[in-house]
């Protein structure tokens, strides 16, 4: 598995900073100054969090994360934002676009919780989708058998029924 990787994306650089010495010891993280800046990030890393400011210069967070979605369904997002962006930030979460949102300011310890949370959310998505595939080429695998065993069976009872029309 890759790195566990935080991009962080924000246009004050203070807060990037201040995000990044929050969690540097323990994730590898990525800071982005825009949603524009961050899309090229995104493409080169596998990034398994992302923690985007919702008012930006150009693409807002929730837009952001919207186009983000369709490419990096496995991405867990997490948005912050000012008390006037709540009713844009309920109508993401409600379209699925967000895994949780922080006010700003925000208090680490729960930022801490927020973000672990979605780790443990990220890796249970993707075992989840691992035990899926194996389910799946397991059932294939298993489904040719029976038909194999079942063209063996029908060729066995052909014979058995030629003998028994030979003995008769």
């Amino acid at each position: 598995m890759a790195a566990n990787n935080i991009l962080i994306v924000d246009d004050e650089v203070e807060i990037t900073k201040s995000i990044a010495r929050q969690f540097r010891r323990k994730y590898n993280v990525l800071i982005a100054t825009s949603g524009e800046e961050a899309f090229p990030i995104l493409e080169k890393n596998e990034v398994q969090i992302v923690i985007s400011d919702q008012r930006m210069p150009g693409i807002t967070g929730v837009d952001f994360f919207t186009q983000i979605k369709e490419k990096y369904p496995n991405t867990i997002r997490i948005i912050l934002t000012g008390y006037s962006d709540i009713d844009a930030v309920v109508g993401a979460i409600n379209n699925g676009h967000i895994f949780r949102y922080m006010r700003k300011p925000w208090n680490p310890v729960e930022l801490n919780s927020i973000v672990e949370e979605a780790f443990e959310k990220h890796e249970l998505v993707r075992t989840n989708k691992l035990l899926l595939s194996t389910l799946k080429s397991t059932n294939e695998m298993l489904e040719e058998k029976v038909k194999e065993r079942t063209l063996a069976l029908e060729e066995a009872n052909k014979i058995l029924t030629n003998i028994n029309d030979e003995k008769n």
